[in-house]
This record gives C-alpha cells, structure tokens and sequence, in this order.
C-alpha cells in the first residue's frame, strides 16, 4: 500500500513514523478508520553529514502527521547513516536452511530499485540474497530500471511480470535459471542480455515483451519454455545456439521474427521448431541431418502427414510434437531419440507399427494413447519407465514385451487394449500403475520373468486387471 493509502492506525515501516495532531490527541485510536490523504512532505530538519534529516506530511482529514528520514546522499550513500539510494521498499524473506535471503516484494514508490548483495533483517543477521522471488515485483509499472547483485542465482516466477515501465534490467553472471512468466508483459524493455551462466528459460519467460527488437541466447541454454518469448511483436533477430535442444510450443509465435517465416518446416537452431501453414496431403517429411530436437506441437494436428523420418543426431522428440496426426502411417526413429515427450503421437490412429531404439529411456505420459490401429510395437532395452496410459486405447495391439530395463509401469499403461492376448514382464519391474491392463478384455497370458515370490512383491495399484480376459500367469520356475 502507498503512502498516501495507509490506513490510520496501521504499523509502519522503520524509516517513518505517525503521530496524532496536538490539537486532537484522541484521534491517535481512532473508531473508525478511513484512507488517508496526505499533502506534501514538507522538510523539518535538513540532512547533514553529521544527522539524518527529517520531513512530514500531513493528512487533511484528520491531521494525522506522518515522518520520514531525509538521507544526505553523495554518491547514492549517505553520508551520515551509510545508507544506500533507492534501497527502501524491498521485502526479504530468510531462509532458514540456505541461510540466505530472498526478495519476495516491493512496497516502494521509486522508478529505480537498488538491489543489494546482503541484508540483515536484525532477527538472522547478514546473509546473501540468492534469489528473487515470485512476483516479487509483480504490477509495479512504475518501474524503469532494476539492479540485481551478482550474489543472486535464480530469478523466480512472475518475478517482474507487467512491469510495463522496465526500460533496463542487468541480470548477473551469477543467475542459472529465469522462471516461468518471470518477465511477462515488461512492454518497455528493449534489450536484454542472458548471461551464459543461464541453462533453462522458463515458460512464458518474456512472453508479450513487445518493444524487444533481437535476441541472443548463450550457448549454456539447453531448454527454451513454452510461449518464452511469444507476443514480442517486435522481435526481428533470434540467435539460438547449437546447444539448446528442446522448445516449447508457441515460444516463438507472434514475433516478427516468426511471421517473416516461409511455410513450411521452421528449424529455430538445430531444433525442428513447427509446420508452418496447412500441411498438403500425403506430406513425408525428413528431418535434416544435425537437428537435436522436435519442439512441442512441432506437427500438430498435421493430418496430412504420413511419414517420419528422425535421424540419429535427434535426441528429444516433444510433447504432443505429433498429435493428431492421423493421417500418419510410418515413423522412424533414430537411435540418438532418448526421450519421448507426454503425448508425442498421441491419437495418431493411422500408425500401425512402431519401433522404440534401446537409446530411449523414458516414453511419456500418453504418447501413444489413442492409436487405434497399431498392431506392433517394439520396445528398446534401454526405456526404464513405460509413462501413464502411454499406450491407453491401443485396441489393436495383440502382444507386448516389456524389455528387462523397465522398473515401472504406469497407470493405465496398457487400458483398454481390447485385442491384447499376450504381454511379457520383466522381473526388473517394481510397479504396475493403477488400471495398468484394466479392459484388455481378450488378455489370456502372463509372462513374467521371474518366480511366484517376485511376482507378489510388485506393488501393483488398485484395479490394475479390471475387467481382463480370463488370463493365465506363467513364471520362469514353471518354464
């Protein structure tokens, strides 16, 4: 709240202080509280090198007079108290198991703000300030310029979201990581520069950062967030280095940078970014040599899409990057994909066969959920966790072997594969997810790899063979 929004009788910070009007000493426990509006501060003592100075101001409802300090500052330091400029206003929190300091708001009124190294709230002492806060500055619109000390590391969600003012920021070697929507809606800023200290932009990061004309993104970045930079209409020049290999969907669109885009396939560094335009039918794509990535929703409901080819050098494959994609018949993938993101080829029903390379280790959530029509798949040695419903409504899938690298087995993994006979489990397995085989109505046996004992030892959740076919297990003691 304001100065000029306190409410009688509320605590104030240490640097100024109220007192009742002489003339109506009664006023100081008022019955009913009220906005004060205060006049101008007026100087009472002018600020020295030797004594802080003092001013006032003076509601003109009910003369209520509230005090300040006045600082003599040469060079942004008093030269009495050793107080540094446009310091006042900033909120810490202390955290106990860092021992150090976090700023968590702003109550100031001044366009700049001095953020500095160390802060001692009298309770835990000196410590470093590590981090901004979410939403620490979130709404100040007032605000043009920010100084954050090299002490900080990690810049918080929402931190200076709609800071629309912020004309000029300076982010530290020191920061690792920039948070979701951290700098949203800043529609002053022109510049930034990330230091090459940083490894991950959150989502939404600059999103709507209209008057930002170019940016460069440090090699040390390896993931760029969903919408990170959406909306900054002004954007005309991206530089994305090599090392960044995963983008979220819609990072870039509604920049100027984007619309000045061919159709087509859009490549944004070495990752495959998005099909731009409407997809011809019966479209095969390729996937050039050196690209590292597929983006989120790169050919999303693309569903004249019918063949994929994804080269060796590509090591991610992104959420939803083929969803919808009906009219998909044939995907390759390259023995450098070692993950397949939540709902990659969620609901692609035309795919009959696919064929996971032992480099993967993690197939998402739902990845193949709805791909009604694939009858084989192959699971490659290295994939340690089979996600939830990650094959949900397969119903022509009629058998399964789960490799040996499996430890788990999500919920709903396998629901609703109504022509699954047959399915073989590792003894290397540990969970079976909830609803895990639940109305694969045709399911007649169980292979496991391992004895009677082994089998009853997975923690298997509720109802994870609902509504099976009457099936048989048979374990290796009995082979």
């Amino acid at each position: 709240m304001n100065g000029c929004e306190k409410i009688f009788g509320s605590k104030n910070n240490n640097s100024s202080t109220n007192t009742p009007p002489k003339d109506n000493p009664s006023k100081d426990t008022p019955t009913d509280e009220h906005v004060h509006k205060y006049g101008e501060w007026i100087t009472v003592t002018e600020a020295t090198d030797t004594a802080d100075g003092s001013k006032k101001r003076v509601c003109s409802i009910c003369g209520y007079e509230e005090t300040e300090d006045i600082h003599d500052y040469v060079n942004d330091e008093c030269t009495y108290c050793h107080k540094l400029k446009n310091t006042d206003g900033l909120k810490f929190t202390y955290n106990k198991e860092t021992q150090t300091y976090a700023v968590t708001g702003y109550s100031g009124s001044s366009d700049f703000v001095r953020i500095l190294d160390t802060y001692d709230d009298g309770i835990y002492g000196t410590h470093s300030v590590t981090s901004i806060g979410g939403s620490a500055f979130n709404g100040c619109s007032g605000l043009t310029s920010v100084t954050i000390p090299d002490s900080v590391t990690n810049i918080g969600n929402y931190a200076f979201s709609g800071c629309s003012g912020l004309t000029s920021i300076t982010i530290p070697d020191s920061v690792t990581s920039i948070g979701s929507s951290a700098f949203e809606g800043c529609k002053g800023l022109t510049s930034i520069n990330i230091p090459d200290s940083v490894t991950s932009i959150g989502s939404s990061a600059f999103s709507g950062c209209s008057s930002l004309t170019s940016i460069t993104i440090p090699d040390s970045v390896t993931s760029i967030g969903s919408y990170a930079f959406k909306g900054c209409s002004g954007l005309t020049s991206v530089t994305i280095p090599d090392s960044v290999t995963s983008i979220g969907n819609d990072a870039f669109n509604g920049t100027a940078w984007f619309d000045s885009q061919p159709n087509g396939v859009v490549y944004a560094g070495k990752v495959l970014y998005i099909y731009k335009g409407i997809m011809p039918e019966n479209t095969q794509i390729v996937v050039k040599n050196g690209t590292k990535g597929i983006a989120d929703y790169a050919f999303y409901n693309c569903s004249g899409l019918t063949s994929v080819t994804i080269g060796n050098s590509v090591t991610s494959i992104g959420g939803s990057a083929f969803r919808n994609c009906s009219g998909l018949t044939s995907v390759t993938i390259g023995n450098g994909v070692t993950s397949i993101g939540d709902f990659a080829f969620f609901g692609c029903s035309g795919l009959t066969s696919v064929t996971i390379p032992d480099s993967v280790t993690s197939i998402g959530d739902d990845a193949f959920h709805g791909c009604s029509r694939l009858t084989r798949v192959t699971i490659g040695n290295g994939v340690t966790n089979i996600g939830d419903d990650a094959f949900k409504g397969c119903s022509g899938l009629t058998s399964v072997t789960i490799p040996d690298s499996v430890t788990s087995i999500g919920w709903s993994a396998f629901e609703g594969c109504s022509d699954l006979t047959r399915i073989t489990i590792p003894d290397s397995v540990t969970s079976i997810g909830k609803y895990a085989f639940a109305n694969c109505t045709n399911l007649i046996s169980i292979k496991y790899q391992g004895t009677a004992t082994q089998w009853k030892a997975i923690l298997k959740g509720d109802q994870w063979d609902s509504g099976t076919g009457a099936y048989v297990i048979n374990y290796s003691e009995e082979n």
